[in-house]
């Protein structure tokens, strides 16, 4: 993972580019052009500095950095699990499923984790509960409901689900006459 992402010139990690975020730091930089993958298989992030950083901002720019490689270290997807794709849905759909899989969705939990401080942590459809991927898809009141409706729109059974498994299970077994789909 990372083999072909630019450590420094992509907004891989937030939504801005290292070089922009810590500037004093890309400037001891020697190796501009190095990818997430080759930047992170060491030890430290200034193996690859011309010198060490001193001080002040360069050392602040450093520890941002360091804190981020950890915080996104156990956010990063890591398991062995084989994404599967499903050819016929459009990607987009695909990698959205993937998110609600890993728990990757811009959630009000998840922004929370990030630091980000928001007036209030619960759904706002149902106001119950903390607003969370697991929530969202399969304990929330008000998406349970419109669920239901729309497997009766289908003409389907309606089928209580409690896990991102049971949900792909369900979804694998669904037969929709074409004009439906």
């Amino acid at each position: 993972m990372g083999v072909n992402t630019s450590f420094w010139d992509v907004a891989w990690c937030r939504d801005v580019a290292f070089k922009v975020l810590v500037p004093r730091l890309y400037a001891l930089e020697m190796m501009k052009n190095i990818d997430v993958a080759s930047k992170l298989s060491h030890d430290g992030l200034e193996f690859s500095f011309r010198r060490n950083p001193r001080g002040g901002v360069e050392q602040d720019q450093l520890e941002l950095l360091k804190e981020r490689k950890v915080i996104d270290a156990t956010l990063l997807l890591k398991g062995t699990t084989k994404t599967r794709w499903i050819k016929l849905v459009p990607i987009k759909i695909n990698v959205y499923v993937g998110k609600v899989k890993h728990d990757c969705l811009h959630t009000r939990v998840n922004i929370s984790r990030r630091g980000i401080e928001i007036e209030s942590m619960l759904c706002p459809m149902c106001d119950n509960a903390v607003e969370s991927s697991r929530h969202l898809f399969f304990s929330c009141h008000f998406i349970s409901e419109l669920m239901h409706k729309i497997t009766r729109l289908w003409d389907m059974d309606y089928m209580e689900i409690n896990s991102f498994k049971e949900w792909l299970e369900w979804v694998s077994f669904i037969r929709l006459p074409l004009k439906q789909k």
